[in-house]
């Protein structure tokens, strides 16, 4: 009986493996093919993708020019927001 029941709960944890999916990691091919950071695509936690990650996989992982276009002013405006801190904190 105790056999039986630690094959079934054996055979049972390898098919829930097999069944729910890994924990999704970010590509650094991508980041290197954008010149760009993982966060990018992805939330802080490296799981979910954000809107711009996810218009980058339903693209076929290609940056459109407006998608570049939208990067660079994001990428912008958080420099311009960084400086403006530290031009604060100096005083």
């Amino acid at each position: 009986m105790r056999t039986r029941l630690a094959g079934a709960t054996a055979i049972l944890g390898l098919g829930w493996s097999l069944i729910v999916p890994a924990k999704v990691q970010a590509i650094p091919a991508f980041s290197r093919q954008i010149h760009a950071d993982c966060r990018t695509c992805h939330f802080q936690g490296m799981g979910a993708l954000n809107a711009y990650g996810r218009a980058f996989e339903m693209n076929g992982f290609r940056e459109t020019k407006e998608m570049h276009q939208q990067r660079l002013q994001r990428s912008k405006k958080r420099r311009e927001t960084r400086e403006k801190e530290k031009g604060r904190a100096e005083r």
